[in-house]
């Protein structure tokens, strides 16, 4: 046993150069606390093996199974060589880590002394615009001279740069009438979620949820949960009974990406931002889809307490 262990730890010595860096405060695998995985802790967990040193019991046993093995050096050393992800979960499942968010979300209209709107934009998502071709030249036969296209109309007042806004709101009542969702509350369940992660930054959390995409979802449902949606009843709501008869709004929203910082000591999240794009559909009877807009929504918050 003695002889297989001095055959790893030459192993060890070999690649010792080789590093991971740590992302964060407990990184699995960081042995000796110098915030990198690296075959040095590797290395002490094959010294402890071998009696040589009693030193970092508590992180020598890196699988968590009560005992501190040459198993537990295997899994450093696959982190070290980029077989191995190192774990930075402070949630046991995702449904935890989504009641965590929801609280902390939730606790910004109650909490909060100010909410601050740093950004928006308003973007075109994926460059997709799309117009029937019968459509489009009814547009052109009826265009004044020199205007331009219906496609560079529809995308007109659309742009990938964000535009400052930083407008802040101050106490519970302002907070709640303009962070998102405005007038409700975050109710997501995971079936809402593709995907969600809390990763520890020093003293905070950094939170990232990917909201599955649906179409036509109603206010405070899916998306609406996370944003401050545009609905189907909304688009539609400004058209005429007549053009209501021969025509549908449709908006098919795709995933959006949240992203929040929350204070570890205290559950408050500080920082807020929401990407969510949709495909904006107008359906006339005659021509079926007739004209379809990708449109991207995002803003980020601010939040003091």
């Amino acid at each position: 046993m003695k002889k297989i262990i001095s055959i790893i730890l030459a192993l060890v010595m070999a690649i010792s150069v080789m590093s991971l860096t740590a992302l964060a405060e407990g990184l699995k695998g960081d042995v000796n606390g110098d915030n990198a995985v690296t075959a040095v802790d590797a290395r002490i967990i094959l010294q402890h093996v071998a009696e040589l040193r009693n030193d970092f019991k508590d992180t020598c046993d890196v699988n968590g199974d009560g005992n501190i093995s040459a198993v537990d050096a295997r899994i450093v050393l696959r982190i070290v060589a980029g077989l191995e992800e190192p774990e930075d979960k402070p949630f046991e499942t995702e449904e935890e880590q989504l009641e965590y968010f929801k609280t902390s979300f939730n606790g910004v209209k109650t909490n909060a002394v100010t909410a601050t709107n740093g950004n928006t934009k308003l973007y075109n998502y994926n460059d997709y615009v799309y117009v029937h071709p019968v459509i489009k030249g009814m547009y052109e036969m009826t265009a004044e001279e020199g205007a331009l296209p219906i496609e560079e109309q529809l995308t007109a007042e659309l742009s990938d740069e964000l535009v400052p806004v930083n407008k802040t709101y101050e106490g519970s009542e302002a907070i709640a009438s303009a962070f998102p969702p405005i007038g409700g509350t975050c109710n997501l369940t995971m079936k809402d979620v593709s995907k969600i992660s809390i990763k520890e930054s020093g003293e905070y959390y950094l939170v990232e949820i990917t909201v599955k995409g649906k179409r036509n979802p109603e206010r405070y449902e899916s998306i609406g949960n996370v944003a401050t949606i545009v609905t189907k009843a909304d688009m539609e709501s400004g058209m005429s009974p007549e053009d209501l008869e021969m025509m549908r709004i449709d908006c098919d929203y795709k995933e959006a990406v949240v992203k929040a910082k929350i204070e570890k000591s205290t559950g408050n999240m500080v920082e807020y931002s929401v990407d969510y794009p949709m495909i904006m559909i107008i359906n006339i009877d005659t021509f079926g889809e007739a004209v379809k807009l990708g449109m991207g929504f995002y803003e980020d918050w601010t939040i003091t307490y």
